[in-house]
């Protein structure tokens, strides 16, 4: 099957029950909350393993002011 023909198929199922066809679920609200919590502190330890950081926190406000205008 084509990516075009499963596209139209999916499209028409959802025009026909009004619903999306597939069932959407996730993991529960704790093992996301804690697989969020150790990438978080994987994150922080390679930052402090750097000996400086890449960008100083002026550096990083003055992009964070230049994104919102």
């Amino acid at each position: 099957m084509s990516a075009n023909t499963a596209i139209n198929i999916f499209v028409r199922t959802v025009n026909r029950c009004r619903k999306n066809p597939f069932t959407i679920s996730a993991e529960s609200n704790n093992d996301i909350r804690e697989n969020a919590l150790n990438v978080f502190s994987e994150l922080r330890k390679e930052a402090e393993a750097q000996e400086s950081p890449e960008m100083t926190l002026d550096e990083i406000n003055a992009e964070i002011k230049e994104v919102r205008k």
